[in-house]
């Protein structure tokens, strides 16, 4: 009976150990876009990649975690195409603020500190071409709130019971508006996450 009453003591301290603690957290991070080219009727863009920046906000129960994230992503234009033809030299920006609600699911911690992550979510994304020349001209700045959604994968790593270091993937989805074509990405960021424990 004692020794019944020891192993059981002993999965539950190693399930404590193993899977998630219930609290809110912070999360952010810091990636890169592989999209290079945005399409507007019968025009296409092309930009540098640039850098893309989170945070969120969010609540963690057991192995599922719900947030509210911001996305900010800035390029640089290069060149613009008309109609499939050569392109021209452009200068300008493409910015793009992104306000997402998600929800992740986790395998749990493992015993050397490791989980994957899947997750999904969705949003807005208001999309800003600005500060436009084509050939030294100024252009009128292009603006868009195009619904969004996105799927995402991580690989985590503990590093203590509070902080937690995050590579992950995502792959980020707007629609079809009335000026811009569908647009998608795929997006590799390094996140950090503080829990509050």
């Amino acid at each position: 009976m004692h020794f019944k009453n020891l192993t059981f003591l002993s999965l539950l301290s190693l399930s404590s150990a193993l899977f998630a603690q219930d609290g809110i957290y912070v999360e952010g991070g810091l990636g890169s876009g592989f999209n290079t080219s945005l399409n507007l009727q019968n025009t296409e863009y092309t930009y540098d990649r640039g850098l893309l920046g989170s945070v969120s906000l969010g609540y963690q129960y057991d192995l599922f975690r719900f947030e509210v994230e911001g996305k900010y992503r800035q390029n640089d234009i290069n060149s613009a195409s008309y109609n499939d033809s050569s392109s021209i030299k452009v200068e300008g920006l493409v910015k793009q603020i992104s306000p997402m609600i998600n929800a992740y699911y986790s395998s749990g911690y493992t015993e050397k500190n490791l989980a994957s992550t899947i997750g999904f979510g969705v949003g807005t994304t208001s999309l800003t071409l600005s500060d436009i020349k084509e050939l030294g001209i100024s252009q009128n700045d292009i603006s868009e709130t195009l619904f969004s959604m996105q799927a995402m994968f991580s690989a985590d790593y503990k590093i203590d019971d509070n902080l937690e270091f995050i590579a992950k993937y995502t792959y980020f989805y707007t629609f079809k508006s009335g000026t811009i074509s569908n647009n998608s990405d795929n997006i590799f960021s390094f996140n950090l996450r503080y829990s509050f424990k």
